[in-house]
């Protein structure tokens, strides 16, 4: 990965880690994004590392090794289709991660749950192996960590399917998918197209590693279902050869032999959902050869992660919980089926082509209210409506739509911000979201 000449195409967090890193390895690096200079953050690393910069316009010619590609970049604009057509090999950014790593990669993707658990796997991993690392989709580009790792590490990856349409090489040791429903279908267009990427996790698996899978998800369960790499995780069923819940406790079974992990009151996250994060979490662990007395530990210590059904305060006799993290309704839907009192939902945002109606027919009775804002706005209240809920407001932003949550609520409710959309109509990502609603109760008198 010395002194060939690159492409850059996706100036965010990876193409920016992309940049600085293969410029460091004594690459020539050029860089493109169809933005201005002016919107993009971070200008100082383009101009200490890139050769060229092509903002808004593409380049002059096209002589380069291989092209670089960030996962937010779709497949299908100009640009790459120009690339496709000379022959340029585009590289995903999890790809080079992968060409530089001293180590083996644990992948975790799926629909939902994909930070919550890679974040318990990590805390599992750190508390019996010396190197270990936190990458991926999570918000930190794995290139940064691999670039510079000098001992065997295991990275502990979170894999969105936007990462695992690039991938050539890629391999993982262990490899989780924790649930399959509809998301992304404005860039994948359609179902089996979001299904196949997805599975892209196992393709250059060899015959050490392990496929974790979610018994209980349908389309998973089907998936290449003799294959003896195959490990299962239930929250239902009794396995031969997997996790499982009996008499309130997560047991492993493997080779003819049942361990207890331990018992479900002992998991402090809440929710179901959470209950199937932990499942697929500690069978990681054990196929890694962790002892179940650090499995359990680091379960019992694990307090969740940051805008997933996050509470964070009580105020005005309400509970404030940010959930920005659920960007699509399966995820608001897990949400909903958490919460145990009055509830005032608010939603909305950028419009994946999602369908909603699912998500309005599982409001229980403790959702009081439902405010709106955003892309989606109006899409989710013609389909509540047409599902018989019309406790419905709705507003023009984040701001309001607090302000209103709290007028139509009362003492003993929750405020629960579950938008079931992506964030980038109006924020640059869900934790930005998630930040501002939280600043929003904060400052409030």
């Amino acid at each position: 990965m010395k002194n060939k000449s690159i492409l850059v195409i996706g100036l965010g967090k990876s193409g920016m880690a992309m940049l600085k890193v293969l410029s460091e390895l004594g690459n020539i690096v050029d860089v493109y994004d169809g933005k201005n200079s002016d919107e993009i953050e971070k200008i100082e690393i383009i101009e200490q590392y890139a050769r060229n910069a092509y903002f808004n316009r593409f380049p002059v010619t096209y002589d380069y090794d291989f092209i670089a590609v960030s996962p937010g970049i779709s497949l299908d604009i100009e640009i790459i289709e120009t690339v496709k057509n000379k022959g340029i090999k585009i590289l995903g950014e999890i790809e080079l991660a992968y060409l530089l790593a001293n180590g083996v990669f644990i992948g975790i993707t799926g629909t939902n749950g994909k930070t919550t658990t890679t974040t318990l796997v990590y805390e599992i991993f750190k508390s019996y192996f010396k190197n270990v690392e936190l990458v991926g989709n999570i918000g930190v580009p794995a290139i940064e960590k691999t670039a510079i790792s000098k001992e065997f590490t295991y990275f502990i990856t979170e894999l969105s399917s936007f990462q695992l349409e690039t991938i050539d090489t890629f391999k993982v040791k262990i490899g989780a998918i924790l649930n399959i429903t509809p998301d992304h279908l404005n860039r994948h267009k359609t179902m089996q197209n979001y299904i196949e990427t997805k599975f892209r996790i196992y393709e250059n698996q060899d015959s050490e590693g392990y496929r974790v899978l979610n018994y209980d998800d349908e389309i998973l369960r089907n998936f290449d279902s003799e294959n003896p790499k195959n490990f299962y995780f239930s929250r239902k069923k009794k396995l031969k050869n997997g996790a499982f819940i009996e008499n309130d406790s997560i047991f492993i079974s493997m080779q003819d032999q049942i361990t207890k992990i331990m018992d479900l009151e002992e998991i402090f996250i809440p929710g179901l959902h959470n209950v199937e994060n932990v499942l697929a979490a500690v069978s990681m662990a054990f196929l890694s050869g962790i002892p179940v007395t650090h499995i359990r530990r680091s379960v019992m210590d694990f307090k969740g992660v940051e805008h997933r059904l996050e509470i964070f305060k009580k105020k005005f006799g309400r509970v404030f919980i940010n959930d920005s993290k659920a960007t699509n309704p399966d995820a608001t839907i897990k949400a909903i089926e958490s919460m145990n009192q009055p509830t005032v939902l608010i939603a909305g945002g950028m419009d994946k082509g999602s369908d909603f109606n699912q998500m309005i027919q599982t409001f229980s009775k403790n959702i009081k209210y439902m405010v709106l804002y955003g892309e989606t706005k109006y899409i989710i209240a013609d389909t509540s409506m047409k599902n018989g809920f019309s406790r419905i407001k709705i507003v023009e932003n984040l701001e309001e739509a607090v302000a209103e949550a709290i007028n139509v609520s009362e003492d003993g409710y929750a405020i629960l911000l579950s938008p079931a959309c992506a964030s980038w109509d109006m924020y640059p990502n869900f934790e930005v979201r998630g930040s501002h609603f939280k600043e929003i109760v904060e400052k409030l008198g």
